[in-house]
């Protein structure tokens, strides 16, 4: 009777066990949520004004905040900002506790596109980056992580104005097929 006791007690347990651990590592291991908060946006100029050797028909001003808000130190993480296949980044700069741009921004060879690699990106930690746009119609923007696998950018809209306009997140496929 003893042994049977001993055997149960082994079996339970090791049961337990192997739960608890199953939707531990599930917690551990599920896709993490990177927040991209939305904070500003103006417009600059809504009639075609001349920008650093090019003439853009308006000039809107976008401000980001991206939250590390998984569980765990990004060791590093490139950050995609894509918008309407007329659109022109004319201008981006970033913020953060390592100082003025830090990441450092470039274009992609579209310049409806501007990249951010973030480095030792630990957990709470915030990048503010402030963007000017030209070219803007219809406000489509999309924000892609890439080179990490298991974390996906959250788009969460913080703007304070009361009458916010509307400003659409699409997917990235939908920005390069045109309006």
């Amino acid at each position: 009777m003893e042994n049977w006791k001993l055997i149960v007690s082994f079996l339970s347990g090791g049961l337990a066990g192997a739960i608890f651990k199953h939707f531990v590592d599930k917690q551990k291991n599920k896709i993490q949520k990177l927040e991209c908060r939305y904070l500003e946006d103006e417009v600059i100029s809504k009639l075609p004004i001349a920008y650093e050797d090019t003439t853009h028909n308006n000039l809107h001003s976008k401000k980001f905040e991206i939250v590390n808000t998984t569980n765990i130190d990004i060791a590093e993480i490139k950050i995609v900002f894509s918008f309407e296949s007329e659109s022109v980044v004319a201008k981006w700069t970033t913020y953060s506790k390592a100082g003025n741009n830090i990441p450092k921004g470039r274009i992609y060879t579209r310049k409806n596109e501007c990249q951010f690699i973030i480095k030792n990106f630990n957990r709470k930690e915030k990048v503010e980056v402030y963007l000017e746009i030209g070219n803007v119609n219809q406000d489509k923007f999309n924000i892609t992580e890439l080179n990490i696998t298991g974390v996906k950018a959250k788009y969460v809209d913080l703007r304070k104005n009361t009458t916010k306009k509307t400003v659409r997140m699409v997917e990235r496929r939908e920005l390069n097929a045109g309006s």
